[in-house]
């Protein structure tokens, strides 16, 4: 295990609720090891208080402004975890018209395994 991965064992660490990516990788790596100290579910909320001093928190890369002008860092986990993610909208239902402009800009940035209504 990497020397940055180690100090987060020793950090308080704000994870996001159960059954998110974060929490997955915790339980296949020990939770019991882990400081968390919090949980939460939205992550500028949790990047504030990162900002703060208060801990560490674990966060899909890209979610947070970490630029050099900005007093957060990403440091990437290894191994690296990997998550499949889902878009689902309700059947038949009429939807507005910046809900079908995002779920158009969805289709052409991702491949969907499936034709899309």
């Amino acid at each position: 295990m990497s020397e940055i991965c180690t100090c987060f064992f020793l950090l308080p660490l704000l994870s996001v609720s159960y059954g998110s990516v974060s929490s997955m990788y915790l339980y296949q790596k020990n939770l019991h090891k882990f400081n968390i100290q919090a949980a939460y579910n939205l992550i500028y909320n949790a990047s504030l208080l990162v900002e703060q001093g208060v801990g560490s928190a674990l966060a899909i890369s890209g979610l947070v402004s970490t630029s050099e002008h900005d007093p957060l860092a990403f440091i990437p986990l290894d191994p690296q975890v990997r998550m499949q993610t889902s878009f689902v909208w309700k059947k038949n239902h009429l939807l507005s018209r910046a809900a079908e402009v995002f779920l158009d800009e969805l289709k052409e940035v991702f491949t969907l395994p499936f034709p899309c209504p």
